[in-house]
């Protein structure tokens, strides 16, 4: 009988790993955690982990390099446990987060266009006047002030939406966790834009839900016709979609494809998931989020104040509809809301004028700089080089030149100073390999345009 739960337990082990080396999750290269890790936190023999380890190495996944670990490998053939089914791949439990996870996120805006100090003063005249903050407690669904400031800006949207229709979260991708663990269960299929964010990626992983790719391009978004056949012949549970401003691409849905999306969704009865985490960012405009254009109470619409006000403030929102509820059962039982001050304080902030302006700097400064760095990469990096300009967003996304492989770059390259992140990481698999995306958030200068050619002569040298 142990010997039975030992196989058993090795087996599950090497499944797993091999799970996230066919999913992306782990790439060629990557340093795997150390066998005492993995019997601690699996709670086997290290005998077992090693039994799992050397199967992994049997199969050419994995080496080992003396003195310091096992690390993945590509494989022989390439052909990584095609006995396995791609439910159980991505249903398993997550590797603790990745010491680069800060990198997957969209880029953050530079400090200098964030308004710190106004926030900073608000903050602090608020302690002055009233301590008692501090320590006081707030609804669990959030500051009453802050979610009717909130609803007021989304229905200027054409969202109609009211204060207790709204949960406040700790940040944009817990209010994305709330919403999906609301409509899914571990194992469902979720329909997701292709190339897609990796750290919407990386929620679904943890969740134990199976990434289905939609073909999106920078023109159009989503590739609605892809979604139609995609819902015909899949179980699909939810889509989980940004419509406007999507990372790494960039783009925002006209209003007559979101108002499509929704006819088909509808037509499916499939729940809606929106990101519109960067939706402030569009530098024409706000674009309405496409659950404006619901015909049914079918959709829950995510969003934050990270990347406009500033990842240090830990706030988003959630506006879940008919799901309320079952939100608040969940919220009640892993988190509790930010603290009242910060709550309370951008509450004040987005009373007046002055968030509104903030913004319309914001998306020109994002505009502008996105521009100097799209010129810096047609004048520096290889001719073939392609560009794909964005709507709105933070970032730049590229294609190289034939010959070239942004993963295997970044394997490779010892660095620029220039955070970029290869295509492989906004999808499942590694057809994305030529693509990198660039951030544009930084002052332009000298010191950007000396990482831009370094990183350009990098990518010349694989052409």
């Amino acid at each position: 009988m142990n010997e039975d739960r030992s196989s058993a337990s090795y087996e599950r082990i090497a499944k797993y790993v091999a799970g996230l080396i066919r999913s992306g999750v782990l790439q060629s290269g990557d340093r795997l955690p150390s066998l005492r890790q993995v019997s601690h936190r699996n709670r086997v023999s290290l005998a077992t982990t090693i039994q799992a380890y050397r199967w992994l190495e049997e199969r050419d996944l994995i080496f080992a390099r003396p003195g310091s670990g096992f690390f993945v490998t590509a494989g022989r053939d390439g052909s990584i446990m095609q006995d396995m089914s791609e439910a159980g791949m991505h249903a398993a439990e997550p590797l603790p987060d990745d010491a680069a996870f800060e990198l997957w996120l969209p880029p953050r805006p530079a400090a200098d266009l964030l308004p710190e100090h106004r926030l900073s003063r608000l903050i602090g005249a608020m302690v002055r006047r009233h301590p008692s903050v501090i320590t006081q407690l707030t609804d669990p669904a959030g500051d009453h002030d802050l979610r009717r400031q909130i609803a007021r800006r989304f229905m200027s949207l054409g969202h109609d939406c009211h204060a207790g229709g709204i949960v406040i979260t700790s940040g944009g991708l817990e209010a994305m966790t709330l919403a999906l663990r609301a409509v899914a269960e571990p194992g469902d299929a979720i329909a997701v834009e292709s190339p897609c964010s990796a750290s919407t990626l990386g929620v679904l992983r943890s969740l134990g839900l199976v990434p289905v790719e939609v073909d999106a391009t920078t023109k159009d978004g989503i590739r609605l016709d892809r979604l139609y056949e995609t819902l015909a012949t899949r179980d699909i549970r939810a889509c989980l979609f940004a419509t406007n401003c999507s990372d790494p691409l960039g783009y925002v849905m006209s209003e007559a494809s979101k108002r499509e999306l929704m006819s088909i969704l509808a037509e499916h009865a499939v729940p809606l998931v929106e990101n519109d985490i960067l939706g402030d960012l569009g530098y024409e405009t706000r674009p309405f989020p496409a659950a404006a254009f619901a015909t049914s109470d079918n959709t829950l619409v995510c969003s934050s104040f990270t990347y406009t006000l500033g990842p240090g403030l830990r706030l988003g929102w959630l506006v879940p509809g008919k799901y309320l509820g079952r939100v608040m059962d969940l919220k009640a039982a892993s988190s509790v809301a930010p603290p009242p001050l910060i709550q309370q304080a951008v509450a004040n902030y987005l009373q007046g004028s002055g968030f509104e302006r903030h913004l319309r700097a914001l998306r020109r400064a994002l505009q502008a700089r996105g521009g100097e760095l799209a010129q810096a990469v047609r004048t520096c990096f290889p001719p073939a080089t392609r560009l794909h300009p964005p709507a709105g967003g933070s970032a730049l996304w590229i294609e190289l030149p034939p010959g070239a492989d942004a993963c295997s770059l970044r394997e490779r390259a010892p660095g620029t100073g220039l955070d970029w992140v290869p295509g492989c990481r906004f999808t499942t698999t590694r057809k994305l390999c030529r693509f990198m995306r660039l951030p544009a958030t930084e002052v332009w200068g000298q010191t950007m345009h000396a990482r831009i050619e370094a990183l350009a002569k990098q990518v010349a040298q694989m052409t």
